[in-house]
């Protein structure tokens, strides 16, 4: 997964490290556990992430990379991106049974905790956020009961009901799961896809409805965007998950500059 290089400096007494990531890999956390002979206060680390590589996260609720607190005062530590540092997708939102669910939110790309360097000649970007799913349909009819040779028929109504279609999940890696698709007696939402690392998931087409068709579920967000609104139906379609951001931390990253280059989502 990666590889680490240590060498020591005579003329300026430090220690210096290359850890270069050379294959995908997720919640990577940057510590002074990953240095060979780590001398607090005299290290200078420097963490390159490979072109092409990914470094994603298997859970929102976890950062892709995140430079903890365990650095001494005076080492420096510098992260080079020259591929992907990307946040977790939302999954997509269940189809309306009679109402539906919300997208879920998506998951931060980089978290940092002290003061660092941070070049990006790649992308950072936070997960996308789940669709949500659609609105439930329906369709209302009338059907004899009876029928009188006098009076004629006399007619009931009925009404038969249809699911939703799921939400697709958000971009990320890795990427949401796809919502399932709503169920009801008359027919059951198709299930929206799953986002993947290079593109969010399709929403999942409604069942039917010939007075009011299902809706069918919106799509994933990509990079650090919102997942789109379930389609109405008959109401109750669910809402876009949040885009995440892709940075917290910001003051601790270039002196307050933040990430430059190519990044989607907030930094703060």
């Amino acid at each position: 997964m990666f590889s680490a290089v240590n060498f020591f400096l005579a003329g300026n007494a430090r220690i210096n490290a290359i850890i270069t990531l050379s294959a995908d890999t997720q919640n990577y956390t940057l510590n002074t556990s990953k240095v060979s002979g780590y001398v607090a206060g005299i290290t200078d680390v420097t963490l390159v992430v490979g072109s092409a590589i990914y470094v994603g996260s298997a859970s929102t609720g976890s950062p892709a990379l995140r430079i903890d607190t365990s650095w001494a005062a005076f080492d420096t530590v510098k992260v080079i991106n020259n591929g992907y540092i990307v946040g977790c997708g939302g999954g997509g939102g269940i189809g309306g049974e009679y109402s539906a669910t919300v997208g879920a939110g998506a998951g931060t790309a980089v978290d940092v905790q002290r003061a660092i360097a941070f070049i990006n000649n790649g992308t950072v970007g936070g997960g996308g956020g789940g669709g949500g799913g659609g609105g439930y349909g329906y369709y209302t009819y009338q059907y004899v009961v009876s029928y009188d040779a006098k009076f004629g028929a006399t007619y009931a109504t009925a009404t038969t009901y249809y699911g939703g279609g799921g939400g697709g999940g958000g971009q990320g890696f890795g990427g949401g799961a796809g919502g399932r698709g709503g169920v009801l007696a008359s027919g059951t939402g198709g299930a929206g896809s799953a986002g993947t690392k290079t593109t969010a998931g399709g929403g999942g087409g409604g069942s039917g409805g010939a007075s009011v068709a299902a809706g069918a579920g919106g799509s994933g967000g990509g990079f650090g965007s919102s997942g789109g609104v379930g389609g109405p139906g008959a109401g109750g379609q669910g809402g876009g998950g949040s885009g995440a951001a892709c940075l917290v931390g910001l003051s601790f990253v270039n002196a307050g500059a933040g990430i430059s280059g190519t990044t989607f989502g907030g930094q703060s």
